[in-house]
């Protein structure tokens, strides 16, 4: 369930991109089984990494045409990291980072998210 809310990195363009933004058969020739500028946006960002290190994964895109099953981008199969991606939009993620950013250039430290020794992701 938790790649229903993966959001993609179009390579070519440089935007946050959802799987709702256009069909499923216009997403295919960038995603995994074709010239893969259609990335997991998390991975590039090194999350789920295990030392933070950018990871260029080329998504699936999923999805019913004329049908109910909502489209999604998944990752290709024994390439989703451990537990998923925390879920939320492409316009969270951009608003996270926007501000990340608005901190940093005010000379203050900031960083997206932080992990606790626990596991757990914590703003800061």
């Amino acid at each position: 369930m938790a790649d229903l809310y993966v959001c993609g990195l179009d390579l070519s363009t440089g935007r946050v991109v959802q799987a709702d933004e256009r069909e499923v058969w216009e997403w295919r020739p960038k995603g995994h089984n074709g010239d893969g500028t259609l990335v997991c946006l998390e991975c590039y960002h090194g999350a789920g990494s295990p030392n933070g290190a950018p990871l260029v994964v080329p998504l699936v895109p999923r999805g019913r045409i004329g049908g109910t099953k909502r489209r999604h981008f998944a990752h290709p199969p024994g390439m989703a990291p451990v537990g998923g991606h925390s879920p939320e939009t492409a316009w969270h993620w951009e608003v996270k980072h926007r501000l990340c950013r608005w901190i940093q250039t005010a000379g203050a430290d900031a960083r997206v998210e932080a992990w606790t020794g626990g596991g757990a992701a914590t703003s800061r």
